[in-house]
């Protein structure tokens, strides 16, 4: 798929969305008009040099400052700068790769519209719970456990996609749960049903909103190398100023 599809399918989707809410007299969330401007950037990084210069001339970025709530003023400018953006893509469907296909850009997936922090555990319901406490107490947000909600007569995947999906951020709490043994020896895992999650919002919401939390002497799998974590040793309270950043970058704290 070249870029201009990549494109233009993120921003159909960002139209929905904003869409949406003009329809309700509105305003659109902060991770939608982040996501609006990191899709203008990247038209004009990447796009042929007269279109590049069309987006960059004709266009502006929405006002997406973080307050609260974190909110642009109005949802018909969203709107229409996706129209307009839109309508620079639409004669370049069909065409050619643009230059630099080594470097495709950024997938920009739209979170919920909501204070949802979905936290994916194992075995250490201590840490699990001081977690918990510290999301509610000290950030305001809602934490969600799958163990704790009501299944509601579905299966357990479905029910994990119920809750899961109206998650605006993931925590994965990786605690050595698991003994494993390989030919250099044996080390301690994570739980599989962890990774899977972990796995499941990295699709849904992308790495940017999902955050790792690693206690001291759990083996990372090979396919996480090379993705930061945040290390705790003892307890999940140690991991505070890392985690704030991340709360913080995902606009769900100021």
């Amino acid at each position: 798929m070249d870029y201009v599809s990549v494109i233009s399918g993120q921003l159909h989707a960002i139209h929905d969305r904003v869409t949406s809410s003009a329809k309700k007299g509105k305003n659109v969330h902060y991770s939608i008009c982040r996501a609006l401007n990191d899709a203008r950037a990247e038209m004009i990084r990447a796009l042929p040099s007269e279109s590049a210069n069309h987006v960059a001339t004709f266009t502006n970025p929405v006002k997406s400052s973080q307050g609260d709530p974190p909110y642009p003023e109005n949802a018909d400018v969203a709107l229409f700068t996706c129209d307009q953006l839109l309508a620079i893509l639409e004669p370049l469907r069909g065409q050619s790769r643009m230059a630099d296909p080594q470097s495709p850009p950024p997938i920009n997936r739209i979170a919920p519209e909501s204070r949802n922090v979905f936290i994916v555990h194992g075995h250490d319901e201590t840490n699990l719970l001081r977690l918990r406490t510290l999301l509610k107490e000290r950030y305001r947000l809602t934490p969600t456990i799958l163990m704790e909600e009501a299944s509601s007569g579905q299966t357990v995947i479905e029910k994990f996609e119920r809750m899961a999906s109206e998650a605006a951020f993931c925590i994965v709490l990786m605690t050595p749960d698991d003994q494993v043994s390989l030919p250099t020896g044996g080390v301690a895992q994570a739980r599989p049903n962890a990774i899977f999650e972990l796995g499941w919002f990295y699709g849904r919401l992308g790495r940017s909103r999902v955050c790792n939390l690693v206690k001291r002497g759990t083996s990372i799998h090979s396919d996480l190398a090379g993705i930061v974590s945040i290390e705790f040793i003892e307890k999940v309270d140690e991991t505070v100023p890392a985690l704030e950043k991340e709360l913080r970058q995902a606009g769900l704290i100021s």
